[in-house]
């Protein structure tokens, strides 16, 4: 579409037609009829434009055209005011072709449409063949890998679809410029056929008003027959002379605007082809992949085949040897219920006797070698052991004696007799003789009173532990009153800065976010250390920001310059770049614009040593034309220099780009004394030309502008001298004082820009602004995020995750570097 707008503002720039036969003093016609809305040029219209017209005629911008809204509606403006100027009207040239040459272009269009339609159905079926082999062949996976293939194919499908559908489009497109071609024969040959009878009409009208005039006079009719009939013959010349003219016109416009549209044609079949081949590559690539996916799900499926094979036959085994291993416990739980029914019928040889069984049945080695049974035999065979020995105790208490009792029988009596001894004395108040008995009753079991002292000492050490933790706890206790003061504290001055910062009062939200930061346990210089430093964040992601929306806003324009330029239009390339200069300072772009300017200026000089070096023919009609363009180039000097002074301004504030720019603004100054050089050669090559006093005057105001260009270079170099000895001598800690040697260079050229600094101050302020609210907004996160994170261990780790986020930020990771170690203390 922007092909299509270069070309209608190119035929429009080349001014209305001329006919051949035309001539000035021409006896006038009669009035011409007001021009219908149907005979506007083909060039003329703005379908071009990269605009559309609604259902209800409102225009609709292009926004991803890379031209703004408002340089869009200039050009719309400019396209439509150039074609109300030079548009054809009715009665602007009426001819009849001597040959209506119908058959050719009918011709030409039917095999166009012929080559089109085969093309198109070669494509269909390639197309429909792509997508039936893309269709066969669906299976059912339900594994990743068939689910990748799935996906595949999914993704596949639309990317085939959005080929389709661009294939679609530009055979749409091709269809509408055949449809425009046919349109442009017809056009052409009713625009003859109206042109040829509208003069004849003014011919034969013009012939019976001379006759009126005649007879008015009293000439007879003989006379005033002759004379018509020499005038006709004159008029009929005329006549043929126009008709003739208009037809090799509108033949020329034809054919132009025919080859615009075979060129348009061409475009868009490569763009078909191109469409195609893509379409193929993406076939053939899902292809691959897809055959791909489906060699490694083969693969894996026969591994898993074969590692389920395996897992069967272990699977068996496993089984076959729990079987072995439930029925050899099965027959244990047999022989301890026997051995048990033996113990309850007071039967104790039968019980030893089946015991022994046990012991014979566990070293069994068919039985020992199960890995359930080895686990166990040990304790199978403690078991055995423990049985046995308490069945061979049972045998042997009947023979026991009972000496053992009695002496049991006498130490519980005297046991019993000294407590209730001590419980008399502790109903009489005689603790300490109650004491005494109790302890003599423990005595006499000494097992009794070990256990009885280690209870007293268990008691002793805990009373003891819970005295000494009770200042600790209360400690702990204030601490923590305090920690919930000082968070209630930086809650409020938190809630403060945020009702600043939406109140866009931002040296408040500044103080009161510092006082929030007073609340932590850290010196005053450390916490206006850390504002600062997130002041300056702020500041470098903001100008990040306006650099790169910049650079992306101002590659539009830089093309559309550039597009000036290599048509030859220096002024007007000048002229852009200078906009681009002053509506994107921050864009990459900046540097491509001055070299383009500085392109430029050598042109135009070079333009103005060709025509003094042409001679002296035509050198007088050449005079204004050369001075304009000298004056021209004075002012695209003084933009340079205006670039120039906002290049250096915003290089001091983007102190990241200090070295490129640098780079940019040496070769500047090449270029600034290559165009300056060329002025002057231009100037000395006009002043043979310039011996009027208009002249003198141009000359004196371009003197004057030399004059105040070389007092800014100077003052600028000045000013970079000073700034390089500072750099140098202390490094980047010398960057605030060479702002101001800055802002003193460009308050010094406020004569020759005004407004500049303060343009300057306010992008400055613009940059302060958004950087701070950035980084304030980040301070304000983080701090919320350690005020509901109550143990420090979680502080800690989202301190560390925090860093580790952050690394590519030095300030930012250094301010969460020390609020880790504020943490800490």
């Amino acid at each position: 579409m922007s092909g299509l707008f270069e070309k209608a503002k190119a035929m429009i720039n080349a001014g209305p037609p001329v006919p051949a036969g035309a001539s000035a003093d021409a006896p006038a016609g009669p009035p011409l009829p007001e021009e219908p809305t149907d005979l506007l040029p083909v060039e003329s219209s703005p379908a071009g434009l990269p605009a559309e017209l609604t259902a209800s005629g409102e225009i609709v911008f292009d926004e991803d055209s890379g031209i703004s809204k408002e340089d869009q509606k200039g050009i719309l403006q400019e396209i439509e005011k150039a074609a109300s100027e030079n548009k054809l009207t009715a009665g602007a040239f009426v001819l009849h072709a001597e040959r209506k040459g119908v058959f050719m272009p009918m011709l030409v269009n039917l095999v166009a449409v012929a080559l089109l339609a085969v093309g198109g159905l070669v494509l269909y079926y390639f197309f429909q063949r792509g997508e039936t082999t893309l269709k066969e062949e669906t299976l059912t996976i339900t594994s990743a890998e068939g689910k990748l293939i799935e996906q595949l194919k999914k993704e596949a499908e639309e990317k085939l679809l959005a080929k389709n559908r661009e294939i679609s489009q530009i055979q749409g497109q091709l269809s509408e410029i055949d449809e425009q071609r046919r349109d442009l024969v017809a056009n052409m040959d009713a625009k003859v056929a109206s042109r040829e009878q509208e003069l004849r009409q003014g011919m034969e009208a013009a012939l019976e008003q001379e006759r009126q005039r005649l007879r008015r006079q009293g000439v007879s009719e003989d006379d005033i027959n002759r004379r018509l009939v020499a005038l006709e013959a004159q008029k009929t010349g005329e006549f043929q002379a126009q008709l003739n003219a208009f037809r090799r016109q509108a033949e020329e416009e034809r054919l132009a605007t025919e080859n615009n549209l075979k060129t348009m044609q061409q475009e868009f079949q490569a763009s078909l082809a191109k469409a195609g081949e893509e379409r193929q590559q993406v076939l053939s690539e899902s292809r691959r992949r897809e055959d791909e996916l489906r060699s490694q799900l083969a693969a894996r499926a026969e591994t898993l085949e074969a590692e389920s094979l395996q897992a069967r036959k272990e699977l068996a085994r496993i089984s076959e040897q729990r079987d072995k291993e439930q029925l050899a416990s099965s027959q244990l739980i047999g022989f301890y219920n026997r051995v048990k029914q033996d113990m309850q019928a007071s039967m104790m040889e039968r019980a030893l006797t089946n015991l022994e069984g046990i012991r014979q049945y566990l070293n069994d080695p068919a039985i020992g070698a199960l890995p359930g049974i080895q686990q166990r035999r040990e304790v199978e065979f403690f078991v055995v052991d423990s049985l046995a020995s308490l069945v061979r105790g049972e045998m042997r208490k009947g023979s026991a004696d009972t000496t053992t009792l009695v002496a049991a029988a006498n130490l519980l009596t005297e046991l019993r007799k000294r407590v209730q001894d001590g419980d008399a004395l502790l109903a009489r108040a005689d603790t300490a003789g109650a004491e005494k008995e109790y302890g003599e009753a423990l005595a006499l079991v000494p097992e009794v009173d070990k256990a009885h002292r280690y209870l007293q000492d268990r008691q002793r050490r805990q009373l003891e532990a819970e005295a000494e933790a009770a200042p600790a706890a209360q400690e702990a206790q204030a601490a923590e009153a305090t920690d919930l003061a000082r968070r209630d504290a930086l809650r409020q001055a938190l809630a403060s800065a945020q009702a600043a910062f939406e109140a866009r009062d931002y040296a408040a939200t500044v103080q009161r976010y510092t006082a929030a930061l007073s609340y932590l346990p850290e010196e005053p210089a450390v916490v206006q250390r850390l504002v600062g430093q997130l002041r300056q964040a702020g500041y470098e992601l903001a100008a990040d920001s306006f650099s790169k929306r910049d650079t992306a806003a101002a590659a539009g324009p830089l093309a559309a310059a550039e597009r000036l330029q290599s048509q030859g239009r220096h002024l007007e390339a000048i002229t852009a770049f200078g906009e681009l200069l002053d509506k994107y300072p921050a864009s990459a772009q900046v540097s491509n614009a001055l070299q383009g300017i500085g392109r430029s200026v050598e042109a135009l000089s070079r333009q103005t040593e060709a025509v003094a070096a042409g001679g002296a023919s035509g050198r007088s009609r050449q005079v204004e034309q050369r001075a304009a363009e000298a004056e021209s180039l004075r002012a695209s000097l003084a933009k340079v220099e205006q670039d120039l002074k906002d290049r250096v301004a915003l290089t001091e504030s983007l102190q990241r780009e200090k070295t490129m720019l640098s780079a940019e603004v040496a070769s500047l100054r090449a270029e600034l004394a290559t165009s300056r050089q060329a002025a002057a050669d231009a100037e000395s090559k006009l002043a043979a030309f310039l011996n009027d006093d208009v002249m003198k005057q141009k000359l004196a105001r371009l003197e004057a502008i030399e004059a105040s260009y070389n007092r800014i270079v100077a003052s600028y170099r000045d000013y970079a001298a000073k700034e390089d000895s500072l750099v140098s001598a202390k490094g980047e800690d010398a960057l605030v004082e060479a702002k101001l040697h800055l802002n003193a260079f460009l308050a010094s050229g406020e004569e020759s820009f005004p407004g500049l600094w303060n343009r300057i101050k306010r992008y400055d302020g613009a940059f302060e602004q958004a950087g701070r609210t950035g980084a304030l907004e980040d301070v304000n996160d983080i701090l919320y995020e350690l005020s509901v994170r109550r143990a420090a261990a979680e502080r800690r780790q989202f301190l560390d995750a925090e860093i580790q986020r952050r690394r590519g930020d030095a300030l930012m990771s250094q301010l969460l570097t020390d609020l880790k170690g504020l943490q800490s203390q």
